[in-house]
């Protein structure tokens, strides 16, 4: 909730200051990128302590779409 509640002040302040929004996000998404290489070239790409929870958060990231919505109950 906090997280949701950071980003959206974010970008709030963002638009009512006029500032580039779709620039910043790709210059954050192109910083993130470049950290992320750099730290996985360092990693032993055959250690399964490495590989194995990569696999679960893939397989977490992967199921969360917008396509599932309709599968998951209704709270009535």
């Amino acid at each position: 909730m906090w997280l949701g509640l950071g980003i959206l002040t974010i970008v709030g302040i963002l638009i009512t200051h006029n500032i580039d929004l779709s620039g910043a996000i790709d210059r954050l998404v192109s910083q993130a990128e470049n950290s992320y290489q750099k730290w996985e070239k360092s990693q032993p790409l055959t250690n399964p302590l490495f590989l194995i929870p990569f696999a679960a958060l893939g397989g977490l990231l992967a199921s969360i779409s917008p396509c599932i919505l309709a599968l998951l109950p209704e709270d009535r």
